[in-house]
This record gives C-alpha cells, structure tokens and sequence, in this order.
C-alpha cells in the first residue's frame, strides 16, 4: 500500500495494537480493507476483514460485526465466492436485527435480496426487499425506496427473464412447441405482475412464433396486443423495431391468403375461397384494419351469392360499400355495380322460379313466386325484370280467367317496356293486350 493514507492507517494500526485498543484496531483494518478493495487487492482485503472479525468478536462489538459481516460477504461476492457471501450476508442480517440501526438493517436487507435475485432465491428475495422497502418508507428515504422498488419489480420478473432465456434456446435448437409453450408460461407469470413492457416483449415473441406455425387467429391477437401495448407506453426502440417485424409478417400473410383466395375463386374451388376470405376478414377484424375489409368483404359477398345465399352476400357487399364510403375509397362505384348485378340475378332467379312454377302447371305455387319477384324487383329498382314479372303474372291472372286483373298488370308492364325501350317486349305485351280486347 504505497500511496500516504494507507501508510498512515498502517501506523494508526499499530499503534493500536501497541496500546492494545481494539476498538481501533478493528476500525482501522476494515479502512485498509477499504482501500484494498479500491486497488483490486481481494485476498489482501478480505484477510483484514477477517482479521477485523475475529477483533469485533473478542470485544462484543456486535454492531461493528455486522457490519464487518456485511462487508465480507460484500467483498465474497465481488470474488464471486456466492454462496460463501450470501453466507455471510444471512448472519449479518441475524446480527443486524439486534444491533444496528434501522437504516442499516434497511440496507443489508437490501443488499441480501439483491442478491438472493442474483442466486435465484426469488421467494427469500422478495421477504427480504419488502421488509427493506418498509423500513424505508418509515424513514422516508425516497431514494432508497425508488431502489428497493426496482428490485422488487427485478425479484418478480427473474422467473420470467430465465422462462424467455429457456424459450430462445429451444428456438435456437429449432424446438418451436417447446418454445411456445414456455413463453405462454411465462406470459401468464408478467401479466400477473403487470409490467407491460416485459408482457410486450413476451407478446411480440409469441405471436410471431404462432404466426410462422399457423396459428393465426391466436398469433394476430398476440402481437397486436403487444403492438397497442408498444404504442401507449414509453419502451425501448428495440420493441417498436420488433413492431415493424410483426406488422410485415401480418401483412404477408394477408396478402398470401387473399391472393390464394382469388385464385381459388378463378378455378372454381369457392368453399376453399369462401374459408381463406372469411379467414383474412377475421384478422383484419383482430387488427381493427376496417379499410382493408372492403376487398375480402366484397369477395365473401360474391360468393354467398353464387352459392344461392342472395341476403347474406348482398349484406356483405353493403358493409363493404359502407367502408368504401366512409374512407371516401375510388371503389365505391364498381362495389355499387357489383350489388346492382347481384339484384338482377337474384330478380331473374326469382321470375324463373315462378315461370317454371307455371310451366308445371301449378299456377298458385306460380303466382305468389311471381309476387314475390316482382315485390324483389321494385325493391331493388330492377327494371327490365319487373317489365318480364309483370307480363307473366298476367298470364297467370288470364289463367285464372282474371282479365281484369291481367289488363292492370300488363299496361304497368308496357309503361316500363316503354321507357326502357324494349321493342321485343312491348310487341309481346301489345300482343296480349290485344288478344284480351277482342275476347272481352
């Protein structure tokens, strides 16, 4: 020990054992073992500490015990001798409840807790920082307390931490279920703690695990509650950079589904087509992406209606308009299209249900077909198929030998014939009108 302090502690100490006053001698030793310590002199500091010890110890100094105790296990520990330090630190804090003061024993409990974190004695650890935590309080020492407080937030995440280590090394050797199944483990034990960074971090890992196993449902919930979490709190960049990985996967795998989707609908496999749209509208319904329905919905709507489900596809294809509205989208016109094409084939459905009805000669079963038609028609302003509707409900009526009824519904059939300019039809209708004339 060169430099001019520990000189002079060295004869301060010598004195002392000259003088035989121990109270000094144990003073003086944990001050060189201080300044041991500083130039990295472990073994030189620790055997004045014990040396200090067995002095304290002689003299039933039990405070001064303590905390020589304290700062062996101190001094152990940075020789990352861990349990011969925890050791030591478990008897400083036996001592420390009898003998020193509470800011003290605030301090070694600390320290124990710190720690037994270390050691993973979590149990023992969070005891021990929530007693510390309490003196503090008492005392009221605010920085002590943020301290204490961060390592209790450390005692309840290091099970965790180890679960999302454990998960990484079962990723690394490609066990991807075993990897799964610890971070829900895990994910269960942060969400009990509410830290939402470190739920976050869980979340984004997981749902990206699912995502790539094709657990989508699942996976989209995961790593959007990460990404709501992500963008509400103030976390590190490292997290909103896992969030423009998450966001990419999601919309590759839309894009594939939607994309497969079509492709199906263009080869006719439209129960196959039907379950991927259905799917992509579920995710985005996940994701609260509403403009981006509009395409999905628009497909399911189609679909609906060419497998004879008319009410549910055309429902579809409003919701779909609706969004288009709403998000003042160029689609808007060509969605209107598609639900005026869909009105005139379920019309014309209608009106051949009713013409095969009276082709069959079941002129009653023929009738109310029509009127349900015809009803349909007006409803969705279908115009040539109303004119259509109209002429064979008279033929029916003429059936029925209910001219009357016939001759109201074929001038409302040449009224529409005529502003829709359909020559053929009117010659039909005229036809009619004329033979119904000359018999009455």
């Amino acid at each position: 020990m060169p430099d001019k302090a520990s000189s002079f502690l060295q004869e301060s100490y010598d004195i002392a054992c000259q003088i035989n006053n121990s109270d000094i001698q144990v003073d003086t030793l944990s001050r060189i073992a201080g300044i041991l310590i500083g130039e990295n002199c472990l073994e030189e500091a620790e055997k004045k500490i014990n040396q200090a010890l067995e002095l304290a110890h002689t003299i039933s100094n039990p405070s001064r015990y303590a905390l020589l105790l304290i700062e062996r296990g101190k001094l152990l520990i940075w020789q990352k001798k861990y349990d011969e330090g925890y050791r030591a630190l478990q008897q400083a804090l036996e001592k420390s409840r009898k003998s020193l003061e509470s800011s003290f024993l605030a301090g070694n409990l600390q320290l124990l807790g710190e720690v037994e974190i270390f050691l993973r004695k979590i149990d023992e650890a969070r005891c021990h920082l929530q007693e510390s935590l309490d003196i503090y309080t008492r005392l009221g020492t605010s920085k002590n307390i943020r301290e204490v407080q961060e390592l209790i937030r450390n005692a309840h995440l290091a099970e965790p931490t180890d679960i999302y280590r454990r998960a990484g090394n079962e990723l690394e050797a490609r066990n991807i279920d075993s990897a799964i199944e610890l971070l829900r483990e895990g994910l269960s034990m942060v969400e009990e703690i509410n830290d939402k960074e470190i739920e976050a971090r869980f979340l984004l890992s997981l749902g990206h695990l699912l995502i790539e196993q094709k657990m989508l449902k699942e996976g989209f919930q995961k790593s959007y509650t990460a990404i709501k979490i992500i963008e509400s709190e103030n976390v590190v960049n490292e997290l909103k950079e896992g969030v423009t990985e998450v966001v990419h996967q999601q919309q590759h795998v839309l894009k594939y589904l939607f994309d497969s989707a079509q492709s199906d609908c263009s080869e006719g496999l439209l129960d196959e087509a039907y379950g991927k749209a259905q799917l992509v509208l579920e995710l985005l319904e996940i994701v609260e992406d509403e403009p981006s329905k509009i395409l999905p919905l628009s497909m399911l709507g189609q679909i609906k209606n060419h497998q004879g489900n008319y009410q549910d596809g055309v429902q579809n294809l409003q919701e779909s308009i609706a969004l288009a509205q709403q998000y003042d989208l160029e689609s808007v016109d060509g969605l209107k299209q598609v639900v005026a094409m869909m009105n005139s084939q379920q019309g014309a459905k209608l009106y051949h249900d009713a013409y095969a009805a009276a082709q069959e000669g079941s002129i009653e079963e023929a009738w109310l077909s029509a009127q349900e038609a015809y009803t349909f028609q007006c409803a969705v302003d279908d115009q040539p198929s109303q004119a259509a509707t109209l002429y064979l409900m008279a033929q029916l009526l003429v059936a029925q030998n209910r001219k009357e009824e016939a001759l109201e519904k074929l001038h409302k059939a040449l009224n529409v014939a005529q502003e829709l300019e359909d020559t053929e039809g009117l010659q039909h209708i005229q036809h009619l009108l004329d033979t119904l004339h000359q018999n009455s």
